[in-house]
């Protein structure tokens, strides 16, 4: 959603086709994308004005939905550059792709205007956010808005250099360098256990959902900048599921390596809390959690009954201490886990009730609990079925994930490969048809008194938490 209203160059400005050019009502442009492809192939001489203006400064025009200033690299591939909401994004691209498709990207404010410029370090974009450039030996340099270099990559289309995804994959990366200053310190990746006291990266990041363990394809660098990478697809392994766009900081470089198609996200800012700012900006902030959530909070998997839950509530009331909320495992609405079901399921396991020994009036209880002991109620949720009516049904739809739950070095159950559990019965939430069922059949829990959930064990695909929470 470009502003290309505002480009004019030079003595073409002065043309009939270039005055209706730059005398287009921006706003119009940046809300109707199709409008520039519609002017290009209305006038022909527009259009050859407009690419012959761009030819001069190395550039051409790359249509599409988003408009995009493209700049030829030495390899044969095309640098496609643009703005996403405040970030600049930088494309290589060999076919003509498409900008990925992702949820990692959704920012709340309207794509940056952009104009295309020439400089000292190359031809390419400048914004208000700053500048993407990229010289003749195809090397692609990040300004910030005052014109300072910030990072700087080799060959940007080059694919000399390779490396393993890791975890026992097979996937091997192409690798290009982002230039460093040896102190620059990189925030941001993540934690698991072994590093959740390290708050900057050390060592090949990753990226990766498992649990107990995240892992991102982002980071801000104390340069003054912060980058998120984007590919089209994740591998899913008994180690959790490995997203390939992984980083490393290497002194002076640091060494992205992908797989396939990537899009580049480059966000200049001065401090961390300016970075981190712009990166929430780009990937749509998250929302607050309500007060309550911010105090105890009483979990376990264990809760055997209705007393049992009256009596503990009642002692942590009574030996004053706090608490504001607790938190059922399987217990609230199943009899049983569900870890060695099979993957058709049973007739006798519920998905959506109540269990009768913890929960034989959920709402005369759950009102009680919050006007005697003032706690909220969460119940824990796992993504994938236990019916097998309801796996039957979902089946036909095509609503289950291939891929078990990884379960690491685990054995898993009889019926599954190892390192896994629950194979045939996990959602794919990516689905809007399965997340709208799950939905409706969840509804009457909030009316009945839950006030929120815990999901739990995720990690089936990189993207499961995120579009089961939508």
């Amino acid at each position: 959603h470009v502003f290309w209203g505002r480009f004019c160059f030079g003595s073409l400005a002065g043309g009939p086709g270039m005055r209706l050019l730059c005398g287009l009502n921006a706003g119009l442009v940046a809300a109707q994308p199709g409008v520039l492809e519609q002017l290009l192939r209305e006038n022909k001489h527009l259009k050859e004005e407009l690419g012959a203006e761009l030819a001069r400064h190395n550039m051409l025009i790359q249509e599409g939905s988003t408009p995009e200033v493209a700049v030829p690299l030495p390899t044969g591939a095309t640098a496609s550059l643009s703005t996403r909401g405040s970030a600049l994004r930088v494309r290589v691209t060999r076919n003509g792709e498409s900008p990925i498709d992702t949820p990692m990207v959704a920012p709340k404010t309207a794509d940056m205007p952009y104009k295309p410029v020439k400089t000292e370090f190359g031809a390419g974009i400048a914004s208000d956010a700053g500048s993407l450039v990229v010289n003749d030996q195809g090397v692609l340099t990040v300004l910030t808005p005052d014109g300072r270099p910030v990072t700087r990559t080799a060959d940007l289309g080059s694919t000399n250099t390779t490396a393993p995804l890791g975890y026992n994959t097979t996937v091997s990366l192409a690798c290009f360098d982002l230039s460093s200053t040896k102190q620059a310190q990189l925030y941001g990746r993540g934690a698991g256990p072994t590093d959740d006291l390290k708050m900057t990266a050390e060592g090949r990041v990753i990226p990766r959902v498992a649990n107990r363990a995240t892992y991102v394809p982002y980071y801000y660098s104390t340069d003054g900048y912060g980058v998120l990478a984007v590919v089209e697809k994740a591998y899913n392994t008994s180690k959790g599921s490995l997203f390939p766009a992984t980083y490393e900081g290497k002194g002076e470089a640091v060494q992205w390596c992908a797989d396939g198609a990537l899009d580049l996200y480059f966000m200049p800012a001065e401090t961390l809390e300016e970075g981190t700012k712009e990166f929430y900006s780009l990937t749509g902030g998250a929302a607050v959690p309500p007060k309550y959530a911010f105090g105890f909070t009483a979990s376990r998997w264990g809760w055997s009954n209705r007393s049992y839950i009256q009596d503990t509530l009642e002692h942590f009331r009574t030996g004053s201490f706090p608490i504001d909320a607790f938190i059922v495992d399987f217990e609230w609405y199943a009899n049983t886990s569900d870890y060695d079901l099979p993957a058709g399921g049973y007739e006798w396991f519920h998905d959506f009730g109540w269990h009768n020994e913890t929960f034989p009036d959920p709402v005369r209880q759950l009102v009680q609990y919050k006007e005697d002991y003032h706690v909220r109620f969460a119940g824990i949720r796992k993504p994938r079925y236990g019916n097998s009516d309801v796996l039957k049904f979902a089946k036909s739809k095509g609503w289950i994930l291939p891929q078990g739950e990884p379960a690491g070095d685990a054995p898993g159950p009889p019926d599954q490969p190892p390192g896994y559990y629950a194979q045939g019965r996990q959602v794919n939430y990516s689905i809007p048809e399965a997340r709208a069922w799950y939905a409706e059949h969840m509804a009457h829990y909030t009316t009945e008194g839950v006030d929120f959930w815990w999901n739990d064990e995720g990690e089936t695909d990189f993207y499961t938490f995120h579009w089961w929470n939508v």
